[in-house]
């Protein structure tokens, strides 16, 4: 029975893949953007800068799905609009849909600076830990509006079909991250060690 129904879709199977294993790895992309960032500080600050950041993107991870879940609405959108060849609607989706994400990642902006900045303090952490992760956050939070114009652009392209693209940014975007953290975590060529600050 299974090697009827394999036969029988196993040319789908093929093209899914084809789609899907491009947008795990741009997915998981995400995840290894903090990891590495954990990685780096334990390996080159103390225990201390380590909790902040520790502390930091369990938080952040919570505004992050938001943002990420509303831009993932355009990708099913753009795949239908183009599969009737309705190209001027593509347009039109791409342009509000940039519009939504850049008001949301507005929004998240604030909630950072108004509402969980505020909180770090009532977590029952240690002054040392809240000292190093309000800085952190705040670098963080700026990051959040260029994401979602970046997801705006990686959920269109994957509604068209081109989903190695998107993989291929978070790759060189996840090794220039490790490269430039250690550079300013560790201080090299020159530089001042910068620890979180970094």
């Amino acid at each position: 029975m299974f090697s009827k129904i394999y036969t029988k879709y196993k040319p789908y199977y093929k093209e899914n893949l084809h789609l899907a294993l491009p947008i795990v790895g741009s997915q998981v992309g995400h995840t290894l953007v903090h990891m590495a960032d954990s990685i780096i500080v334990g390996h080159f600050t103390d225990t201390i800068q380590l909790a902040a950041v520790s502390l930091v993107n369990s938080i952040f991870m919570l505004i992050l799905v938001i943002g990420l879940g509303i831009s993932y609405g355009l990708t099913p959108l753009i795949a239908q609009e183009n599969g009737r060849q309705n190209y001027d609607e593509c347009g039109k989706l791409l342009s509000n849909s940039l519009i939504i994400n850049i008001c949301v990642g507005i929004f998240l902006y604030i909630l950072v600076q108004l509402g969980i900045l505020f909180v770090i303090d009532r977590l029952d952490q240690t002054p040392e830990v809240v000292r190093y992760a309000k800085p952190y956050l705040n670098l963080l939070s700026i990051s959040i509006i260029p994401l979602l114009i970046f997801q705006t652009f990686k959920q269109f392209a994957e509604g068209l079909g081109f989903t190695k693209q998107a993989m291929f940014v978070s790759i060189w975007g996840n090794a220039l991250n490790i490269i430039l953290g250690i550079i300013f975590v560790k201080g090299m060529f020159g530089i001042k060690s910068m620890g979180v600050a970094a």
